[in-house]
């Protein structure tokens, strides 16, 4: 059952109040109204089983987290489903057996609770950032060139310093935690009540919701129009000695980080001592993606890329990390390509798509970033026409293919499939507005797991050849929705009838395409979830959630596979069940799909050849 103590201690002079240190075992019920549990995370605990305990002890006053990898996994799910009222606080220790896995997932957490605005708490908001960093930015365990990125770059990171307060907090926890004695007073509070911070929801959600004001109020989103641009110094790569690549890094998914590695690929094959430069959204995601790959390469921030325009050795400008589309980050981006314009440094638009674009603003500086550029080739027709219609260069714009197709590809070359396959693989995603403004997202949401468990179950008791259940999260990290969310609620309905690969732990980008090519079926709903499976060759249904005239769909007419494809909005067991027939009726189709990739990498290597022969 594992150890679990009971501590009384003297809140104040009237009160005792209870302190439960679970050490390795959640099962225990507290008594007193002004409870306090201290965890201290097992590796053995299970999310519903914490869940479970915390609903079952409502009366809980101060609930103080001891982190760890299981418990930046764990939490995030069962926070959403709390029904209690008890404060969290996530206390952090450096300890030397700590993963690169888990630091990047106790990072991520504590950087969402540190912009939490429902925590009134700015300095116990700066203490979690404080922490986030300091756990990426350990060289333990790390080679010595990661590690001799990874020092350079500190001074990138926020402010460092711990103020006297935060010594007071970290001392009185740490008391806590060792022996059951510190005053109530030193232990760090966030909300004053549930009540009040309700209300501050309420009140920012407000604020978010319903700004006042014109879009875009205060932004300067027009550019001084140049007639002439000077020429291109250095049009060929063979030459360059350094670039910079810019896109959604510091958010990226496991399909950046594939179109991060062919790019770095292919500019290597021309200059192997090319000096690379890659913007950050967030510098604790991009040092795991530097981590995982080994990549040599260093960063900046992305507000900051513009100074890097004043290096005389710099020859190249990429935007080659996900679509141009509507975000907030693309007003640098935009600047940073109009300075290189006017510098005759390459504008270089590396195999992107175009979209989704709701607003003029938006429109007016994604059609700037065209406009400008002297090289650009894109990973589908849709985006190519679109990127044409914003006033793209007919003579240097040119179709490809998503770049990460050849990257996977590379890699299902150098590691053969095993045959004796009995796993499906899912790459599912909520849907968001971004794609359907006008659908009710939050119902198709609330029904999505149990129609898809619903399917998955049904695959096994038809089949009979799959027996393992691998649900990857192309996606983990709490910008732009983490994946596992979905996958939980998945597991929970479908754990009795299939055996469930590891689900909520970290994946590097090498052993999620691993465990992915290892796989008899897919259930691809993320873009790379088909790109992916394409290029391994790996029978797959599509679950399009981008529309009618979206990359998903775009992909699927494009290579002649629209019969394996459903609309998520058209989305249940029994649309799918034909679709499966289909698949399991047409012995060709992984050599189909090989033949597929081969198109895919040969459109690439054509747009290669065009600009850089």
């Amino acid at each position: 059952m594992g150890q679990i103590s009971k501590w009384t201690t003297t809140r104040n002079s009237d009160t005792q109040a209870e302190v439960w240190n679970v050490i390795s075992n959640p099962s225990f019920e507290a008594k007193n109204n002004s409870a306090k549990a201290i965890f201290n995370w097992s590796y053995n605990w299970t999310t519903s089983e914490v869940l479970e305990c915390l609903n079952r002890n409502p009366q809980l006053e101060l609930i103080i987290h001891e982190m760890n990898g299981m418990a930046a996994v764990s939490l995030p799910h069962i926070l959403k489903d709390l029904k209690t009222k008890a404060e969290h606080i996530f206390y952090f220790q450096d300890k030397n057996y700590f993963t690169r896995e888990e630091r990047f997932e106790i990072a991520t957490f504590l950087g969402e609770q540190s912009l939490r605005r429902i925590n009134p708490n700015q300095k116990l908001r700066e203490l979690y950032k404080y922490w986030s960093y300091a756990v990426m930015l350990s060289t333990e365990g790390l080679s010595v060139g990661q590690a001799q990125f990874i020092d350079k770059e500190k001074h990138l990171a926020p402010d460092s310093s711990v103020l006297s307060e935060h010594r007071v907090w970290i001392k009185a926890l740490e008391n806590l935690l060792a022996e059951g004695s510190a005053e109530a007073a030193e232990i760090p509070r966030s909300a004053k009540s549930a009540k009040d911070a309700k209300g501050l929801l309420k009140s920012l959600a407000k604020k978010v919701l319903k700004p006042k004001g014109a879009k875009n109020k205060g932004q300067d989103l027009s550019f001084t129009k140049v007639l002439g641009f000077p020429e291109i110094k250095k049009p060929d790569p063979r030459h360059w000695s350094k670039v910079l690549i810019t896109g959604w890094y510091g958010t990226e998914t496991a399909g950046d980080k594939a179109i991060l590695g062919e790019i770095i690929h292919r500019l290597r094959s021309y200059n192997p001592q090319l000096e690379i430069l890659i913007s950050s959204i967030d510098l604790r995601v991009s040092w795991q993606t530097r981590i995982e790959m080994d990549l040599e390469v260093k960063h900046i921030l992305i507000q900051e890329m513009h100074t890097a325009l004043e290096d005389p050795k710099l020859d190249a400008v990429i935007m080659g990390g996900g679509p141009l589309m509507e975000s907030s980050q693309i007003l640098p981006i935009a600047k940073l390509f109009h300075g290189a314009a006017l510098k005759g440094i390459n504008r270089v638009i590396f195999g992107c798509g175009v979209g989704p674009i709701h607003t003029a603003p938006m429109s007016e500086q994604i059609a700037h970033i065209i406009k400008v550029s002297n090289v650009a080739f894109y990973r589908d027709q849709e985006s190519l026409d679109y990127a044409l219609r914003l006033g793209g260069d007919e003579t240097n714009s040119k179709l490809a293919c998503d770049p990460a197709t050849a990257f996977i590809n590379r890699w299902r070359t150098a590691n053969p499939k095993r045959d004796d396959s009995k796993r499906i693989s899912t790459m599912l995603r909520e849907q968001t507005a971004e794609y359907d403004t006008k659908a009710d997202i939050d119902s198709q949401n609330m029904v999505f797991p149990s129609r898809i468990a619903e399917v998955l179950v049904g695959l096994k008791k038809n089949s009979g050849t799959l027996e393992e259940l691998n649900l990857i999260p192309m996606h983990v990290y709490w910008r732009g929705n983490d994946d596992r969310l979905l996958n939980l609620k998945i597991a929970n309905q479908v754990a009795k009838n299939l055996s469930i690969s590891s689900y909520l732990g970290y994946k590097g980008i090498y052993e999620l395409v691993d465990s992915l090519s290892q796989s008899k079926l897919a259930i691809a709903m993320r873009y790379h979830g088909h790109i992916f499976s394409i290029a391994l060759n790996i029978p797959f249904i599509s679950l399009d959630y981008t529309g009618k005239k979206g990359k998903v769909s775009n992909l699927m007419q494009r290579l002649g596979l629209k019969d394996y494809s459903v609309k998520f909005e058209d989305f249940t067991p029994l649309v799918l069940k034909p679709k499966l027939e289909q698949i399991e009726a047409n012995p060709e189709i992984e050599s189909d799909l090989k033949s597929k990739t081969q198109e895919l990498t040969a459109a690439l290597e054509k747009a290669y050849q065009f600009f850089w022969n």
